[in-house]
């Protein structure tokens, strides 16, 4: 095998190969072997090279006028000053300053052997001495040719041997005398730290510099596992009252918040089996997982995971100044030994490389508290594009980043940048990481930056041998100070209705300690027979409602909820009290939100948003029984008014799949059996949940939402009609629950989330 030949040699045998056939000289021994038998480099002619070589530097060492020749004495004399030199006999006094060279004795004894570093091809210089006095020694220096380094071992002996006498024509000198006595054994150990040095020397240059390269594709059964330090998560501001709420916790005198955390993590990609296929007549495409999508349609996909566990977690909690509530206290009381442990997995759709499918599985330890669940969320596009796009943005920073998903075909080299997944990219130059050279690439997210967000940087390290960043520092700032007067106005109105008021930062380190590569390639853009076309996928037009015209509501008519929308609609023409959405809804006006409320038995709750021609908007709460809206059956709760609410704008109200519609899609358990079956979040394949609270909102681009809906990528005369459900119950010692959102003018499916906590 020419391969199994090829591993004989040294990495430096290997790489003065390398060189000579004009390929790169750059990787690790297994990496030079591929490169050299790609170039169809055989054993005959690496064997024959490498001892031409070694044959070549063992004659040019042997020549006579290339030796270094040491006396045999035990002192050398350099004298200030040396005039031209005859022959003289080696033991008579040199009475008229002439001599001849002396004939030096090789050292009989152990032969030192210097172990010369295993390293890249190097120019080096051999002393030549040349005596022209038996005390005087003129050093010269000749260059040799490249060579290869070896590293040889030896426990034997070398015998020494006698060179011929050699005259040599007489010479000046210039080399001064000197009355210091060198012993021979210490000439030849200097004379090893010499040779040393320059080895070293060579290493260093070969060593401190890393050849540009392009990423390489993952593969199947790639892994790598990484430790992450420095990790600190601050929130200020609304976003306290984010995590609080997330937390389930009563307190409200929290201005600041402070997670200090360290672990490991492991990112990998699965490897899928034959059963995964599906319908597939060959094994071409082994190593695909199989998924569903947001319309539950059946995909194959590249499925990637990364883990996270932190066992050590400080968590900080800051409070309101007792004397100005408007400042946190400097000092916080801390909590230790908490424990957080992350698990996201996604699936990207083989041909079209789009993210089909992310889920976030989450367990946390909080002092005597329990935390888990999962967080699904499906590729956005449509209304919800530029909602993923900050997703995707903001979710690159927490695992190493894949080197070709940021940086595709591009040549990592200095200076070379790009943009890719919503993040500006360039190449700052090489420095050494964990032992080893790599490219410093420095990363900013385009969303955060364009939008007046705050910041979000990344630096990465990135290594030929690693699909991954081998080394990755994450600085993310939302909110704080930012100069929002010097974005335009679409960016300052979105900081105002989407983004909280307050910071969110993050900072962490991530290391790669052990990495191990998969056979196969993952290869996009391969179709495959069972792939879903978009006609499957979306409903046909007879199934969409178009009631923006001159309806009231967004049409219900199910049969699986006892009060549906339309007897709701019907109910508040007979509430007192409620006299705006009266008119409204006997006008011109409609329904632009709707709520409903199931706990109560056999009573359903409705709080109806409504806007009127006049551009006014309001809302109602009442209650309904029985089986017909009645006076009788419909109890009026509350209303109000909207200062600020949306503008009247039917024509751009989107055709709908009714709310009916909706259910049947939600608990098809072919499309969507996370929802109906195991923990059986809405219900079964009939009925939903009584605990499950219905909603819907229509957005427009002429309502005074239009920025948001400028935002959500609305075209112009357009508008969205989403819906969601949530649920709350209690199992066991455990607190549920369980929100999902959905489009209703396609019938995809956006995301849901599922938590509890004890």
């Amino acid at each position: 095998m020419v391969k199994s030949g090829l591993s004989k040699h040294t990495v430096a045998e290997l790489r003065d190969l390398c060189k000579g056939q004009g390929l790169a000289i750059s990787g690790k021994k297994s990496v030079l072997i591929e490169r050299l038998v790609a170039a169809g480099i055989g054993e005959a002619s690496t064997s024959g090279s490498t001892k031409s070589r070694l044959a070549d530097l063992k004659a040019e060492i042997d020549d006579e006028d290339d030796a270094l020749i040491l006396e045999d004495d035990s002192t050398t004399v350099l004298p200030a000053e040396a005039e031209d030199a005859k022959p003289a006999e080696p033991d008579e006094p040199d009475d008229d300053e002439e001599g001849e060279v002396v004939e030096a004795d090789i050292l009989e004894g152990d032969v030192l052997e210097a172990e010369v570093i295993e390293s890249e091809v190097m120019e080096v210089e051999v002393v030549e001495a040349v005596i022209v006095d038996k005390n005087v020694m003129v050093l010269e220096m000749e260059e040799l040719t490249p060579i290869p380094t070896t590293k040889k071992s030896s426990s034997g002996k070398s015998s020494a041997r006698k060179r011929a006498p050699k005259k040599t024509s007489p010479r000046k000198s210039s080399v001064r005398t000197s009355t210091s006595k060198i012993p021979a054994k210490r000439k030849i150990m200097a004379t090893a730290i010499v040779f040393f040095l320059l080895a070293m020397t060579g290493w260093w240059y070969y060593t401190g510099t890393i050849e540009p390269f392009t990423p390489d594709p993952i593969r199947y059964g790639d892994s790598m596992h990484y430790s992450v330090s420095d990790g600190l998560f601050t929130a200020e501001g609304e976003y306290v009252e984010k995590v609080i709420e997330a937390f389930d916790s009563d307190e409200d005198d929290i201005c600041r918040i402070s997670v200090a955390f360290s672990g490991t993590g492991d990112i990998s990609v699965t490897k899928g089996g034959e059963s995964q296929l599906g319908g597939q007549s060959n094994n071409d495409l082994l190593g695909v997982v199989g998924q569903r999508g947001s319309y539950g349609a059946d995909w194959l996909t590249v499925e990637k995971e990364f883990a996270q566990d932190f066992d050590d977690v400080t968590i900080t909690r800051y409070k309101k100044n007792l004397i100005d509530s408007s400042r946190c206290n400097d000092k916080g009381a801390s909590v230790f030994s908490n424990t957080l442990e992350l698990k996201t997995t996604t699936w990207t759709e083989l041909r079209s490389e789009d993210l089909l499918r992310s889920q976030i599985d989450y367990q946390v330890q909080l002092e005597s508290s329990a935390y888990e669940g999962s967080i699904t969320t499906f590729g956005l596009s449509g209304i919800f594009s530029s909602l993923g796009s900050l997703q995707s943005s903001i979710s690159m920073a927490f695992a190493p980043v894949e080197l070709k998903e940021l940086i595709g075909d591009t040549l990592i080299e200095d200076g070379s940048s790009g943009s890719r997944m919503g993040w500006s990219w360039r190449v700052v130059g090489s420095e050494e990481k964990g032992g080893e050279m790599a490219w410093r690439i420095f990363m900013e997210s385009d969303e955060i930056k364009k939008y007046c967000l705050g910041h979000a940087h990344i630096t990465i390290w990135a290594q030929s041998d690693s699909p991954w960043a081998s080394h990755q520092e994450v600085d993310i700032l939302i909110g704080g100070d930012n100069d929002r007067d010097s974005c335009d106005a679409t960016s300052q109105i979105i900081n105002e209705w989407v983004v909280p008021d307050g910071t969110l930062e993050m900072r962490m380190n991530m290391q790669s300690s052990s990495i191990e590569r998969g056979e196969k390639a993952v290869v996009f853009g391969r179709d495959y027979p069972t792939r879903p076309r978009s006609s499957d996928l979306k409903p046909e037009a007879v199934e969409l409602s178009d009631w923006g015209e001159n309806g009231t509501h967004l049409p219900d008519t199910s049969t699986r909820r006892e009060h549906p929308l339309e007897m709701a609609v019907a109910c508040v023409a007979l509430l007192d009290g409620a006299s705006g959405a009266k008119a409204a809804l006997s006008g011109e006006g409609y329904v632009w939100r709707a709520v409903d409320d199931r706990s109560q038995t056999a009573t359903t709750e409705w709080n109806l948003s409504w806007v009127d021609s006049d551009g006014m908007s309001g809302w109602v709460r009442f209650a309904i029984s029985g089986d017909n809206a009645s006076a009788e059956n419909c109890a009026y709760l509350e209303a109000g008014a909207y200062e600020d609410g949306p503008s009247h704008d039917r024509n751009d109200i989107p055709e709908s799949l009714t709310l009916a519609a909706m259910e049947s899609r939600l608990l098809d358990s072919d499309r969507y059996p996370e929802l109906t079956t195991g923990q059986a979040y809405l219900g079964d394949s009939t009925t939903m949940h009584d605990t499950v609270r219905y909603g819907h909102l229509i957005t427009t681009t002429g309502s005074n939402f239009e920025q948001i809906a400028k935002w959500l990528d609305l075209d112009d005369g357009a508008g969205a009609a989403t819906v969601d459900f949530r649920r709350s119950w209690d199992q066991g010692q455990w607190s549920n629950s369980f929100i999902l959102a959905a489009d209703a003018s396609d019938g995809r499916v956006v995301g849901w989330s599922f938590a509890r906590s004890t």
